[in-house]
């Protein structure tokens, strides 16, 4: 059963993700935001994966209007997004911007 509150996407970067992308997406090699942290994969929950980096670099992720999308990946809910697969604005389905995978 789906819920309004479900996590569906993330907004980082000027692009939106699925969850299967958006921590291979976070800026962690050498120089970049989050150098020397390297996700998980699929060890652990995509939740719980962001939370800890959140946590290590002092990013409270309970306030969204402390970090920028640009820095940061911020949560996109169900009910943000329409019907699962359902046109918006320019007639585009709400897709991963790396998978293509059909969000919602």
């Amino acid at each position: 059963m789906t819920h309004p509150t479900d996590i569906v996407a993330y907004d980082y970067k000027a692009e939106r993700l699925c969850p299967d992308c958006v921590a291979p997406a976070l800026a962690t090699g050498p120089g970049e935001d989050f150098d020397g942290w390297g996700t998980v994969g699929d060890a652990i929950p995509v939740e719980q994966n962001l939370t800890e980096i959140a946590y290590a670099f002092g990013i409270n992720r309970g306030d969204e209007t402390t970090f920028d999308s640009d820095y940061f990946p911020k949560v996109v809910f169900r009910d943000a997004m329409g019907e699962p697969g359902s046109p918006f604005g320019d007639g585009e389905r709400h897709t991963c911007d790396h998978c293509d995978e059909v969000l919602g």
